[in-house]
């Protein structure tokens, strides 16, 4: 009994060391979500006169760590053939392969994507800097990518310039690296005084270049210059975009019923610049085409609408000024042709989604009105009989903002008034679409009552900016859990105010719109176009009831790039 005992010891001992020898965290316990960091290095950071001869920099960290994620993500500045050796699980040596260069700053920089076994990433990238001189390059720089998911981190390509420069991220590696940490934030230290440009890259493969068929890009609006009076520059965001520079091009075209012919391409372009001919290729007819529009479910297919195909003729389409939004417009124009063999089209023309269909209490001055229809609508149609009506018999007067031929949103002039009650009437027997049919011979309505002014707040202030006064600046104020709230388009330096605002927290955000197009430009790399200034208030504004938030100050960027173009 007593060696059964002994052995059954002696099993449990060795299955407790053969636990403990096994790599990984021990089990039990919360759960580890403390971020690694660096705790020691050698050479120690801010090192001078380090020998040219240096053969090695070790590094140790807080946690064991996941090594092919440290080894994606370690770069050296400037750019040192590198041998990594590990030495357990938390402590990395670099073998140097080359000879040091006389009185220069290194940099080594562990990006935010490094993370230990428990996959917790650095909380942002560390730098080590030591330099073979007597001192240290101590410029620095910062700012934020926005748009990124939580868990996502994108690398900062940092260029100096000079007259016969032209940084291209695509073919060009970088001076200095770093990578983005929590909320997209980054820094760059130990920068050697001069001009250099910034790029934000999605480097996916990590080979220090920008693969743009597949990586994003986001393109400074201003470059950087760094002085040596250790005076840090103002911050600079990004937003990141796929660097598009091929041309549009189509794919196919086919027809769809009798009435309807899609136009298939390799991207989305831009609809109002796009012209299109239609042509029977027996007779030379020129068909008339009674509109464009983008389709519903996929962007990159036009829809062209069309009085009528016939069965089994061919037909010639050609197609001119395609152009994307990065400004990569078709060559020349396109012709295709197609055979149209689809039956007719006998649906009957309705209306599909109309909102509000009831009546609905505590309506947002802002709320949504939005009509879609089954066919393509003539909405001139749409515009004579749709009525708001105020309880006093004042009618409200807009636009309708088409998403499509199919669907659009109504937009008050001058908004929609608090404590009012209006009521909505369609008049569907009498609304058309393209073909001059009639939807069903029957009048909609619905009412609404808007929110009381006694439960909204508004925010205003002022725009600073120190560029040409005449630019325009577009704001847009979003609802905390991502709600547009209200936009507007003004003169920089003139007051803002967003009125009639709902209880709770906002975020305040514009660019300088400087090509009036009305959206914002992302930049180009070839030729290098500057992409447009944007700033995001850092602070939600809380807004509360019967009360203005005055006196905000949205402080915009301006487009300084006159170092290099």
């Amino acid at each position: 009994m007593k060696s059964v005992f002994c052995n059954i010891m002696m099993i449990f001992i060795l299955f407790q060391f053969w636990s403990c020898a096994t790599r990984g965290a021990p089990g039990g316990g919360p759960v580890d979500r403390i971020p690694p960091e660096i705790i020691f290095s050698n050479p120690v950071s801010d090192s001078v006169n380090v020998s040219g001869n240096l053969d090695k920099i070790a590094i140790v960290f807080s946690e064991r760590m996941e090594e092919s994620s440290v080894n994606r993500n370690i770069f050296i500045s400037p750019y040192l053939n590198l041998e990594k050796e590990w030495k357990g699980y938390d402590e990395l040596h670099l073998l140097i392969k080359d000879t040091l260069l006389q009185d220069q700053t290194y940099v080594l920089t562990i990006g935010a994507g490094a993370c230990d076994e428990q996959q917790n990433k650095m909380e942002k990238s560390q730098s080590i800097a030591f330099s073979t001189g007597p001192e240290l390059d101590r410029g620095r720089s910062g700012g934020r990518v926005f748009g990124l998911d939580k868990t996502e981190t994108v690398s900062l390509f940092v260029y100096a310039l000079a007259d016969s420069c032209f940084p291209d991220p695509r073919d060009k590696k970088p001076l200095y690296i770093s990578q983005t940490g929590l909320g997209g934030r980054y820094t760059l230290s130990y920068i050697r005084p001069g001009n250099y440009r910034i790029f934000a890259v999605q480097d996916q493969n990590n080979n220090l270049l920008l693969d743009a068929l597949y990586e994003k890009v986001g393109i400074p609006y201003s470059d950087v210059r760094i002085d040596t009076s250790g005076s840090i520059p103002e911050e600079l965001y990004f937003r990141m975009s796929v660097a598009d520079t091929t041309r549009p091009a189509i794919i196919d075209v086919k027809s769809v019923s009798d009435r309807e012919v899609q136009l298939r391409l390799s991207e989305p372009v831009i609809l109002t610049d796009t012209l299109c001919a239609l042509t029977d290729s027996l007779t030379g007819e020129e068909l008339k085409i009674l509109g464009l529009s983008q389709n519903i479910e996929k962007p990159n297919i036009i829809d062209l609408f069309v009085n009528s195909l016939k069965l089994n003729n061919t037909y010639s389409l050609s197609v001119s000024s395609l152009r994307d939004s990065s400004g990569n417009e078709s060559e020349f124009p396109e012709r295709r042709y197609f055979k149209h063999y689809v039956s007719q089209d006998t649906s009957k023309f309705n209306l599909l989604t109309m909102v509000p269909k009831d009546t609905i209490l505590n309506f947002r001055p802002d709320g949504e009105i939005f009509l879609e229809f089954s066919h393509p609508v003539n909405w001139e149609s749409v515009d004579i009989n749709f009525k708001i009506i105020s309880k006093g018999g004042k009618a409200v007067t807009g636009k309708w903002l088409q998403s499509s031929f199919y669907d659009a949103d109504f937009i008050p002039e001058n908004g929609l008034t608090p404590d009012t009650t209006y009521n909505l009437t369609l008049n569907l027997g009498k609304v058309l679409n393209l073909w001059g049919e009639a939807g069903p011979d029957t009048v909609l309505t619905s009412q609404i009552i808007i929110q009381s002014s006694r439960d909204l707040g508004e925010m205003s202030g002022i725009i600073l900016y120190s560029g040409n006064s005449a630019d325009t600046v577009a704001l847009k104020c979003v609802e905390v859990g991502g709600r547009l709230t209200s936009s507007l388009r003004q003169k920089v330096g003139d007051p803002f105010s967003f009125r009639l605002l709902s209880e709770g927290g906002y975020r305040l955000e514009g660019f300088m719109d400087l090509n009036n197009d009305h959206r914002y430009s992302y930049g180009l790399l070839n030729p290098f176009v500057y992409a447009e200034p944007f700033t995001v208030l850092p602070d939600t504004i809380s807004i509360r009831k019967r009360w203005e938030k005055a006196g905000i100050e949205l402080n915009m960027p301006c487009q300084t790039g006159t170092i290099l173009k």
